[in-house]
């Protein structure tokens, strides 16, 4: 087969942080209209700003010679959320969320409207790290400025605009002209191709096309940082017997889940300090963030966001001395005196019952079942299962955060009657 020449040629180079807004402002180059919006926080700049000043590694962002409304244009294919960062890291601002907000109902995990106050702060929390209905041409609005004074002014006087502060010491103005960053520009080979129709393409598959890792490749990937600790994250005795011997929820007829060890931890390291447990991380696809930030606050890492919620778990009995790993010995022990009535689960709403007041009681409060209330103990949880699979709403949006801080609760209070 014959080999089909490229398409497009690539170069490279680097500028510094200075030249990548001057760039932005004079419209030499442009977000194509079919790029994303905005979605980084405020803390989020602030900490990408923090890393280029360490001197951090970050990745080159891609500029494609393109097309946009018939003209000839730069398009910024890969590196929005980089270089906006950058811009209004120097202008000072950024754009109030409130503000941009898409005007949409709260909705549960399972895209239901959800009724009541009871989760508005969780909701508040979540509207500050949500995507806004904004970009850099949203604000440069067709405009170019010949400096960023003149644009900053504007912003001052706007409502719809947050100032974004860094420390007097920071040395933010001299980071502008020292720091470079990188670039891939790729131009079409041959000036009859359709460049609209390859750089579509190109940014379809930097965005969408990719493989993503799973949400345990993911986390490798930050708690093998430290190897030690890799069996505390994922549940295994020093033996690499699993702390929950045989235990799985039952997917379909044949198919079976792994019990998610690092989401009973993280949860219940936080209910450990007696804090409402996921605040902020109303939506299920969100606790993702949680579990990851958990395992950063473990290891010194930096967190996504709330960095005080898990402050204090690191003085805990439990982590102390390594103390976990004999509770994780106490803990499969005393989960195998169970598992003739455990079973496996049928359902999340079964496993969270029987397992979140047993590991909290072992690991976190340091206590053992009464082996003669076992069956008792059995018989009160399946019932409190049994009921919560009888409520039609508990039932289909078992990750609602009210159903999941009832499950958490409830499981405690039972096993408090039976441990010692």
């Amino acid at each position: 087969m014959a080999i089909t020449t490229p398409k497009t040629r690539t170069y490279y180079g680097e500028y510094t942080l200075k030249h990548w807004i001057d760039l932005m402002l004079s419209g030499n180059i442009i977000l194509p209209s079919y790029q994303r919006s905005f979605a980084w926080t405020a803390e989020k700049i602030q900490r990408f700003i923090l890393s280029l000043q360490k001197g951090d590694y970050v990745p080159p962002v891609i500029i494609a010679a393109g097309e946009e409304n018939g003209a000839s244009a730069n398009l910024i294919l890969d590196g929005q959320q980089r270089l906006t960062s950058v811009l209004l890291a120097a202008l000072g601002y950024v754009p109030s969320r409130d503000k941009w907000q898409d005007e949409k109902p709260f909705m549960d995990e399972n895209g239901q409207e959800e009724d009541g106050d009871e989760q508005a702060n969780d909701r508040q929390v979540e509207l500050e790290d949500s995507t806004v209905a904004w970009s850099f041409r949203t604000m440069l609005g067709g405009k170019v400025y010949a400096t960023r004074e003149t644009l900053k002014k504007e912003l001052s006087t706007s409502d719809y605009y947050n100032e974004l502060k860094f420390p007097e010491d920071f040395g933010l103005e001299e980071l502008l002209v020292t720091r470079h960053l990188g670039f891939l520009y790729i131009v079409p080979a041959d000036s009859s191709a359709d460049a609209q129709k390859i750089f579509t393409k190109l940014f379809y598959s930097i965005n969408y096309e990719g493989v993503r890792l799973s949400k345990l490749e993911s986390r490798k990937a930050l708690y093998y940082q430290d190897p030690a600790m890799t069996n505390f994250f994922e549940g295994y005795l020093d033996n690499k017997q699993d702390v929950l011997p045989g235990l799985y929820i039952a997917k379909g007829a044949v198919g079976k889940e792994k019990i998610d060890w690092l989401r009973y931890l993280s949860i219940l390291s936080q209910k450990s300090l007696g804090q409402e447990v996921l605040t902020g991380y109303r939506r299920e696809v969100s606790r993702e963030d949680f579990y990851k930030d958990y395992v950063s606050y473990m290891l010194g890492l930096e967190q996504q966001k709330n960095p005080e919620k898990f402050e204090g778990v690191k003085d805990k009995e439990y982590y102390k001395d390594e103390a976990w790993k004999t509770r994780y010995e106490i803990l499969h022990e005393e989960a195998g005196k169970l598992k003739e009535w455990m079973g496996h689960f049928a359902s999340i709403i079964d496993a969270d019952y029987w397992l979140f007041g047993l590991i909290f009681s072992i690991v976190f409060d340091n206590k053992t079942l009464k082996e003669d209330s076992l069956e008792k103990l059995a018989k009160e949880l399946r019932e409190l299962a049994n009921r919560a699979k009888r409520d039609e709403k508990h039932r289909s949006r078992p990750n609602q955060l009210t159903y999941l801080r009832k499950r958490i609760n409830d499981s405690i209070r039972i096993y408090n009657k039976y441990v010692s």
